[in-house]
């Protein structure tokens, strides 16, 4: 089942910009507040649903994002 990760994405969409992440690097908490930092970076609207997926990937809104090791996020689809 997949996990709600909404409030840390949001957490991370309303953080200024050079915040650092308080949650565990490889955490899925850590990469949805990521995928949340990146959705206001990329000028995208605010998390309204973010779960995971399968491996390092997260739905995020209406798209699949995957985190990378050098922690970016990469849109899938």
């Amino acid at each position: 089942m997949a996990t709600d990760l909404t409030a840390q994405a949001m957490e991370g969409y309303q953080a200024p910009a050079d915040a650092k992440c308080p949650y565990l690097w490889s955490s899925p908490a850590a990469m949805a507040w990521r995928a949340g930092q990146w959705l206001r970076a990329t000028g995208r609207s605010a998390p309204r649903i973010v779960r995971t997926s399968r491996g390092y990937g997260l739905r995020v809104n209406d798209m699949l994002v995957r985190w990378r090791d050098d922690d970016s996020i990469e849109r899938v689809s």
